[in-house]
C-alpha cells in the first residue's frame, strides 16, 4: 500500500533520468503550449473559430481567448509533467493512460490548428475548421 501512495514522490528523479517518458512528457507539454498558441490565433486569421463548445464557452465566459487559454494551459502542463513517472499500481496506470491521451490530442490540435491557419493565410479555409 505505500507503493501506491507515493507515486508523486519521485517526481524529481524522474525527471533528472532522460528516458522516453521524460521526452513524451516534454512532447505533450510542448503540444497543450502549441494547443493555447495556436488556438489564440486562431480569431486573427481569415476569422477561424474554435469548434470545442467547452473551449468556446469558457473563452466567451473569460472574455479573452489568449487569457483563457493561459488558465486553461499553465495547469495542465503541471499536471502533463506527471508523465515523466512511471506509474507503481494500477491508478496510476489508468491515470497514465489518460493523461497520456490528453498529450498526444494536444500534439493532434496543435498540427490541426497549424495546418487551419495554414490553410486560411493561403486564402482555401478548410470548412471543418
Amino acid at each position: 500500500m505505500a507503493e501506491q501512495g507515493d507515486w508523486f514522490t519521485g517526481a524529481a528523479r524522474a525527471w533528472s533520468v532522460p528516458g522516453w517518458r521524460r521526452r513524451f512528457a516534454v512532447w505533450a507539454m510542448l503540444g497543450a503550449v502549441g494547443d493555447a498558441v495556436t488556438t489564440s490565433l486562431l480569431p486573427h486569421v481569415g476569422g477561424l473559430v474554435e469548434v470545442n463548445p467547452v473551449s468556446a464557452a469558457g473563452q466567451a465566459w473569460v472574455g479573452s481567448v489568449p487569457l483563457f487559454m493561459v488558465l486553461v494551459t499553465l495547469p495542465l502542463v503541471g499536471v502533463l509533467s506527471l508523465l515523466a513517472l512511471p506509474p507503481r499500481s494500477a491508478p496510476s496506470r489508468v491515470l497514465w493512460i489518460a493523461l497520456a491521451g490528453c498529450g498526444l490530442l494536444k500534439i493532434a490540435v496543435t498540427v490541426w490548428n497549424v495546418v487551419a491557419i495554414q490553410s486560411a493565410l493561403a486564402g482555401s479555409v478548410v470548412d471543418i475548421v
